[in-house]
């Protein structure tokens, strides 16, 4: 039996919360959330017992969703802080509408402080689907200049 300390990269699901209800996604229908999904997060003290230190250490953590959105966590700057500092190295895929711009700000700084010739900071990759004109049609809900 392999253990988590021999993963080499993880893909985490922070939290089943979203702030769009896009037509495409699995968490909605009918223009609502589907009923009986369970909307929760895990906490980010199970969140630290569970990715340790010499765990994460040189590791590639994903934070992407399939119902959920991780920037939707309420100690998601803090988690991501919490890898960063611990030597791991983050992607994010975020529909990238609900934050403000002084959050994005903090945390670009926060990319920059950890970024080196080994390592990038932190990616982020946007899921804006569409343009101007579209993207009211698969990002139900955002807001396409923020």
């Amino acid at each position: 039996m392999s253990s988590i300390k021999n993963y080499q990269a993880f893909e985490i699901e922070l939290t089943s919360h979203c702030n769009l209800l896009c037509p495409g996604c699995t968490r909605t229908q009918d223009g609502k959330v589907v009923d009986g999904l369970e909307l929760s997060s895990i906490s980010y003290d199970t969140f630290v017992k569970t990715f340790t230190p010499e765990i994460i250490k040189n590791k590639r953590i994903s934070f992407c969703g399939v119902v959920g959105d991780s920037l939707m966590h309420k100690n998601f700057f803090e988690i991501v802080e919490y890898c960063v500092e611990a030597g791991a190295i983050i992607g994010i895929d975020t529909n990238g509408s609900l934050r403000s711009p002084a959050w994005w700000k903090k945390f670009g700084e926060l990319s920059k402080k950890h970024y080196t010739r080994a390592r990038t900071g932190i990616l982020v990759r946007f899921s804006v689907d569409g343009h101007r004109e579209t993207n009211h049609l698969y990002r139900i809900n955002s807001n396409f200049d923020k």
